[in-house]
């Protein structure tokens, strides 16, 4: 789901430097430190945030598709959260190498339903998903805060090509998940669907939200 404006950390840059220290025995120790400073902005989601995935070991994404935390070990605000479907579905369109896959998703259109999305949902099918429809194009992060399943997080232009996918998202990881590129719409559907759908950036998704 789409971070709020609040829960964005105002610094996060990552600059490594090491210094060298001479031994006794002629040979040079290098100690290697790690700086975190900088800037985000919420209508500025930065390139350093992939920076931050490469150093940090892309931490809120996995290369397999991670397991559902069961709802005996969800947050407390899973509880009490209301996760009625925010709309009526709708028919969504994804054209990929391997040829065209029908959707149907729920959709998330204002602050609320997007800064909810898919936060307490205990599972999501094959054919299912949440598209988020923003009324501005600029980089974006969403994160996995309180959500119970792994995602694939596809940002997409306001054209439908897709401009970049977070794969495998991690349940409950709060680690921003950048776009790297203006994005106007994300959808969000199973972990490991967009791999193996073939999927990739500069495929185009069909939808009456996207010109």
């Amino acid at each position: 789901m789409a971070i709020p404006s609040k829960a964005i950390p105002l610094s996060v840059t990552v600059a490594l430097f090491a210094l060298k220290r001479p031994r006794s025995d002629g040979s040079f120790h290098f100690t290697f430190y790690g700086d975190f400073t900088g800037w985000i902005m919420s209508r500025h989601l930065l390139a350093v945030l992939g920076w931050g995935a490469i150093v940090l070991g892309a931490c809120g994404v996995q290369a397999s598709t991670p397991a559902p935390v069961p709802l005996s070990a969800a947050p407390a605000e899973c509880r009490s959260m209301n996760v009625t479907p925010y709309s009526p579905r709708e028919s969504l369109e994804v054209d990929s190498g391997k040829g065209r896959r029908l959707f149907s998703v729920e959709i998330a259109s204002n602050f609320a339903t997007r800064a909810q999305g898919m936060m307490c949902r205990t599972q999501i099918a094959d054919n299912e998903g949440m598209l988020f429809e923003f009324q501005d194009v600029q980089e974006r992060a969403f994160w996995m805060n309180n959500t119970l399943i792994s995602l694939d997080i596809i940002y997409i232009a306001p054209d439908g090509r897709i401009v970049s996918i977070q794969k495998n998202a991690r349940p409950l990881d709060r680690t921003p998940l950048p776009s790297k590129g203006p994005a106007s719409g994300v959808l969000e559907v199973r972990g490991g669907l967009s791999d193996q759908l073939g999927l990739k950036a500069g495929d185009r998704v069909i939808h009456p939200f996207f010109r």
